[in-house]
């Protein structure tokens, strides 16, 4: 896209030299996505393969690049002068056919070769020439992205590695005997968690029926915008979360017998339960699986603490048979999106303490990176590296300087 980006440079530095320099933005802005375009294809024709949102974000971008080169402010539009009842046949094909996609670039092309110069003014011919060598360049653009169709792919070869690498890691026999052990503790805590979850979809279940009992039932059908006064309790509540707890009878709102919102918070916290403890076991499991694939000699899982509090707690102590070691704190919590405090999901922090590497070394303040670099380090041997202790001291017994 030589031609574009040369017209684009040269308007954006004429402008710039004068007072009022808003032009040479929009021709700077418009060189940059040209810049980005060709980048993220050549990119992409580099690699041999993109996924569905790339080549989406692709076209988009030559959109962006078409509307940049056929505008009234950067592009061809701008360069058509004169009053509507003044312009030719040619002047209003430039201005009224310019493609508004990029499928409409081989039909512009086909419009431009028949128009008819003769008598047309310089201003238009050079109207014309940009718009002829602007479209072929577009078009050529155009064809390398549909060129890159058959390239797409659901995920990335990196991120196929990736998954495959963890998957792999996850099948280990200590990855999966740590599962297992996971999800034997955590079984025992769930009729507090199921307890916990059912108190409190109870307590919003009554909290949505009080309001409407605050009303006197009556249906507010009128139109509310969260931003004012909500005029009924009512108005506080989503339509399903209102829904959940009663039924609409001409105009008047009949709730739900308590039992069944019991049944139905059981049935509820039930579910939860299960998400959550697929999400701790699976998340904690991830956690160590690069050191249990590593060693491949887990001895023994020991559970110190595993109990509910405001979260779902747990201390554990990993043992592998070279007498090394490391102890695991977590909790699961319940944590909000920055940009939308709507919006909750599950974490589980998790922290390292205590390791003790082969050599019977301890070690604090540990990172899980950190912890990772201990365990893939080579230690030697416990035997030989207490022969080589021996050999050191009985060498440092016989340079001893005896006193006179």
């Amino acid at each position: 896209m030589n031609f574009i980006i040369s017209h684009f440079k040269q308007k954006s530095l004429e402008y710039s030299q004068l007072e009022n320099n808003t032009s040479a933005r929009f021709y700077k802005r418009a060189e940059e996505r040209i810049n980005t375009l060709i980048e993220g294809l050549e990119k992409f024709e580099k690699e041999g393969e993109l996924i569905k949102k790339e080549f989406s974000e692709l076209t988009s971008s030559l959109s962006r690049v078409s509307d940049s080169v056929y505008d009234n402010y950067t592009g061809l539009g701008s360069m058509v002068h004169g009053s509507y009842e003044e312009r030719t046949k040619v002047q209003e094909s430039l201005m009224f056919d310019r493609p508004s996609s990029s499928a409409g670039f081989k039909k512009f092309s086909r419009t431009l070769d028949k128009m008819i110069l003769l008598n047309e003014s310089d201003e238009t011919k050079q109207a014309h020439e940009f718009a002829v060598k602007a479209t072929e360049e577009l078009m050529a653009v155009r064809e390398r992205i549909q060129a890159l169709k058959d390239k797409v792919v659901k995920k990335r070869s990196n991120v196929v590695k990736k998954e495959e690498e963890k998957a792999k890691k996850a099948s280990h026999k200590d990855v999966v005997k740590t599962k297992e052990h996971l999800e034997d503790i955590i079984e025992t805590l769930h009729d507090k968690i199921v307890k916990r979850y059912k108190s409190g979809i109870m307590f919003h279940y009554e909290k949505i029926q009080q309001a409407l009992i605050n009303d006197d039932l009556k249906v507010d059908k009128r139109y509310y915008k969260r931003s004012e006064k909500p005029e009924t309790q009512q108005k506080l509540f989503s339509y399903s979360e209102i829904h959940s707890v009663a039924e609409e009878d001409n105009g008047v709102f009949i709730l739900r017998d308590k039992k069944d919102l019991e049944n139905k918070a059981k049935d509820i916290a039930e579910k939860m339960y299960q998400d959550l403890k697929e999400f701790y076991t699976t998340r904690v499991a991830s956690k160590v699986a690069f050191v249990l694939n590593h060693k491949n000699n887990l001895d023994n899982i020991e559970t110190h603490k595993i109990e509910v509090t405001d979260q779902v707690e747990s201390y554990l102590k990993f043992s592998f048979k070279d007498n090394s070691s490391f102890e695991l704190s977590t909790k699961v919590e319940w944590s909000t999106l920055p940009s939308d405090y709507t919006k909750m999901f599950m974490r589980v922090p998790t922290r390292f303490h205590n390791a003790i590497t082969p050599d019977g070394e301890k070690h604090t303040d540990l990172s899980e990176k950190y912890v990772q670099e201990l365990f893939e380090k080579e230690y030697p041997d416990k035997d030989v590296q207490n022969i080589l202790k021996g050999k050191q001291k009985e060498l440092n017994k016989s340079n001893k300087i005896k006193p006179n």
